[in-house]
């Protein structure tokens, strides 16, 4: 790391005062990260150390030419924290181009420089940690850096790096310049470069203009496999309690993939499931096949290896693989057999692929106004408004180069509101008509006028804003373009005491199918057990036979975190990390198996679901086409993945599509039947759109059909209530009806 310091020395030449270099240690280059460098200060009367240092440098130059590769950075992750292990999908990997362009620097005692980037530890004022280096550069007007360095893009931070320009020669670096640069703004404009000016520190002065750019490089595929146990079986297994499932290990015994546990049987199918094709096409893999019964709490059966290019093997007999064991006399034995069903090569777009080519993210808040039925005193609430506070700015600021206009939703729920003080669980932060409201200052704003203007229940229902933000969160679906489409992630900020745990799991399951996620942020020292097992149920809850049909929720317990790190500035991190880092892969999973690819329009599939689907996504063109009964959304399963005759704007599950309108009412004017009077034509239209509306009714089993008028907003406008989830016209009599 290093930062710019004052020089102690006051007799000190006035070129060094802003150029001297703090270095704590090498960033990813260092071996030992955690070991960490002494800070030295870099003096003219600490020759000897700076010496030290420099050869360093030198050091890393040396590293860099025999590398022959740019320097990666690694990713930054609090230590002791389980971000690594929620951490899902391939890693997603940014090369980093620096263009320096008139550079203007002329008195300087040396015709060479070097660039030197630097990550922040907390934000734009540093501090600072050096990560890598340039080579030693000639002075020029133009000078290009392609492929300077590369970073491990992470979502939940905000990662900003510093370049520094420095005056270089033997014995002395001296900083001429810098600029800073976040990697969120890159992957943002991944076809474009942004422009800064390099300042100099000293005299303020622009000594060059800089385009930085960036490129994803491209991810390893997924092979997607399904394996048919036959004829298992072991001599100390009880039959009739048996389970069995299985773990796909490296060499190194680490597991990349745990199978469900099945019953035991003659037979057994499981399910289909995915490795990255890196984690076996440079060694092999052993399928460790387990079992459990009621003496045996895990018990190894056998064991078989494979790789990329036996599991590509076209032949049958070859994909059959014996189970073996060692028997107590050293004899390999088989207990069965494993064969291979489906081995399909499938690549999936990760998030960054999806935000480069205009993917839109978006973030909303919704807080808890609740309170405990017994007295609380000031500490506790300076004690809540610290913790909405820390939690809206530490799960708020990964969306900020994300949102196309940093407009965020903000509701409040658990509180009676004015002008009337009816109790709501459901409404706008700004106690207006319209939720969304200017950046996270724009949130605590309307939270802290919110705070002083409604009164507190005892109680909080969840499910109402999780079904509202769904919603919007479709119909902003339905309005964006089909290579921009548009996904929310949901803030939930609650201490965790409700009382409508079944009506909330139901709303999970239907978020499940819209184009959101929800993170659920535990406050207060309240029983937050409740909360934690719907945050961390990854898909696994059940209702009445139904289930999520993807992983949407993510949780984090904001007073645990406190416990842990008492540092403000990691605390933050820590908060961000456990409650973001599943994000962009809930975001990936969703575009993939709803058929958004991030390059051409989408395809529309129909899908077999359950009669009870509540929600359905209509293309904004009213132009309607049959599609091809029985295939998956997405065909992620099948090498099959587009068909050419069946394109349109949006992808999501249908069940059917609807007719085509026979009639649009426009908003001007209302054409009467002949033989009708005006109270007749009333009240059909009346009718006709309570039907129409009613339709979007999340307990209704029928399907929201829409006319061409609602989508393009001139057709009557309608309301919805979240508590039953209705949707109920709203009639402008003098507008309409004048």
């Amino acid at each position: 790391m290093f930062k710019m310091a004052p020089d102690p020395e006051p007799e000190a030449p006035s070129r060094l005062r802003r150029s001297q270099l703090w270095f704590e240690g090498v960033g990813g280059l260092n071996p030992c990260p955690e070991i960490g460098i002494p800070i030295v200060h870099f003096s003219v009367n600490n020759l000897k150390t700076f010496k030290m240092n420099m050869a360093r440098i030198r050091h890393i130059l040396e590293m860099r030419r025999a590398n022959k590769a740019p320097p990666l950075l690694p990713p930054r992750v609090k230590r002791g924290s389980d971000a690594d292990v929620k951490r899902l999908g391939p890693k997603e990997i940014v090369d980093i181009h620096v263009k320096i362009r008139k550079f203007r620097v002329t008195k300087s005692k040396s015709n060479a420089i070097m660039c030197i980037f630097s990550e922040s530890e907390d934000n734009t004022s540093g501090p600072w940690r050096m990560s890598t280096a340039s080579e030693v550069l000639q002075k020029e007007i133009d000078i290009d850096l392609p492929s300077v360095f590369a970073i491990e893009f992470q979502f939940e931070r905000t990662q900003l790096i510093k370049l520094d320009i420095c005056d270089w020669t033997n014995n002395d670096a001296a900083t001429l310049g810098y600029t800073v640069f976040a990697v969120s703004e890159l992957v943002v404009h991944e076809k474009e470069f942004i422009s800064r000016q390099i300042i100099n520190d000293e005299t303020g002065d622009v000594i060059a203009d800089v385009q930085i750019s960036c490129t994803i490089r491209e991810k390893p595929h997924s092979v997607l496999l399904q394996f048919v146990a036959k004829n298992l079986g072991k001599k100390n297994m009880i039959y009739n309690s048996a389970q069995i499932f299985f773990e796909v290990q490296k060499k190194d015994t680490t597991v990349v993939y745990r199978s469900e546990v099945a019953r035991f049987s003659q037979k057994i199918t499981f399910r289909m499931f995915s490795l990255q094709s890196t984690d076996m096409s440079q060694e092999s893999v052993e399928f460790m096949v387990y079992f459990r019964d009621s003496k045996t709490q895990k018990g190894v059966m056998g064991s078989f290896e494979t790789n990329y290019a036996m599991l590509k093997n076209t032949q049958p007999e070859a994909n059959v693989y014996q189970v073996n064991y060692d028997n107590s006399r050293g004899v390999q034995k088989s207990c069965g057999t494993f064969e291979l069903l489906r081995c399909n090569d499938v690549a999936v777009s990760s998030f960054l692929d999806y935000i480069s080519t205009g993917a839109t993210l978006n973030f909303c808040v919704a807080i808890d106004f609740s309170r405990p039925d017994q007295f609380v005193d000031e500490a506790f609430i300076r004690q809540y408004l610290s913790d909405v506070e820390l939690a809206v700015r530490s799960t708020g600021e990964a969306f900020r180069d994300f949102s196309a206009n940093s407009s965020y939703g903000a509701f409040g729920f658990g509180a009676k509101i004015p002008p009337l003080f009816r109790e709501s669980q459901e409404f706008c932060l700004s106690l207006e008509t319209d939720p969304y409201v200017r950046g996270l200052d724009g949130i605590m704003s309307a939270f802290k006028n919110s705070f002083t203007k409604v009164q507190p229940i005892t109680i909080a229902h969840l499910s109402h804003v999780i079904y509202y933000v769904s919603k919007l969160a479709q119909n902003a679906l339905n309005r964006s373009q089909t290579t921009q489409p548009a996904y929310y992630v949901l803030a939930l900020i609650t201490r965790g005491v409700f009382d409508d745990l079944k009506e909330t799991i139901q709303a999970i399951i239907y978020a499940s199918r819209a184009p959101i996620s929800i993170v659920f942020v535990g406050i207060g020292g309240g029983d937050l057990n409740e909360l934690e097992r719907l945050g961390t149920s990854r898909g696994r809850l059940n209702y009445h036979g139904r289930k999520p049909e993807r992983d949407c929720v993510q949780y984090v317990n904001l007073t645990r975190c406190r416990e842990e790190e008492p540092n403000l500035k990691e605390l933050k991190n820590l908060i961000a990390e456990r409650g973001l880092v599943g994000i962009p892969h809930q975001m990936a999973s969703w575009m993939t198996k709803n058929g958004y690819k991030p390059h051409s329009p989408p395809v529309v599939f129909s899908q077999e679901v359950e009669c009870d689907q509540a929600y359905q996504a209509t293309p904004m063109e009213c132009g309607y086409r049959q599609p091809n009964v029985g295939m998956q959304a997405g065909c992620v399963f099948s090498t099959q993945t587009t068909t050419a005759t069946h394109t349109a704007s949006f992808a999501v599950p249908l069940r059917q599509l609807p007719t085509e309108p026979k009639r649009v009412f426009h908003a001007g004017t209302v054409d009467h039947p002949s033989g009708l009077d005006r109270r007749l034509s009333r009240q059909a239209t009346t009718e006709h759109m309570a039907q129409l509306t009613s339709r979007m009714s999340i307990d209704h089993g029928g399907a929201h059909r829409a006319s061409e008028a609602q989508f393009y907003g001139y057709a009557q406008p309608y309301a919805v209530q979240c508590v039953r989830s209705e949707a109920v016209p709203v009639m402008h009599h003098a507008q309409h009806y004048a």
